[in-house]
């Protein structure tokens, strides 16, 4: 199963999510909808060390129509997120849900430029999210 996890610029929430669910699971990429080609922020990097995951080679990538075409179950931060990708490929309405919602939780919160304990507690939220989604998807 291909997973997709989608937020804002692929730096932060999306590449610890793609960490975590292939070190529990396999089959996550992750995507950006404003996506520069730059590496995982420094306490993304750092927040994921903690958990014994590495995304320290990560660079960030656009997410594209072919992205949501071909995963099974896209995954994005935010209402805002999804939306985006709805607005763009409606037909994936089936496939596409926020994280939370589909974890039983609410949006993450962006930690982009925060301290590493800000960092720490989005790691910890993200792992036990994706922990439930890997059980669901058994």
């Amino acid at each position: 199963m291909k997973i997709l996890f989608v937020c804002t610029g692929n730096t932060c929430r999306s590449p610890m999510a793609e960490g975590i669910f292939n070190h529990l699971s396999d089959g996550a990429i992750s995507r950006g909808i404003y996506a520069e080609g730059t590496a995982a922020s420094e306490n993304a990097v750092k927040a994921m060390a903690k958990m014994g995951i590495d995304i320290s080679s990560h660079v960030s990538t656009q997410l594209t129509i072919e992205d949501v075409k071909e995963a099974d179950l896209v995954l994005t931060m935010t209402k805002g997120h999804k939306a985006v990708v709805l607005n763009a490929v409606p037909e994936a309405k089936d496939k596409v849900f926020t994280l939370g919602e589909y974890a039983g939780g609410s949006d993450v919160s962006d930690p982009y430029g925060g301290s590493e304990e800000i960092y720490d507690a989005c790691a910890e939220e993200l792992y036990n999210y994706i922990e439930r989604i890997v059980e669901k998807l058994k």
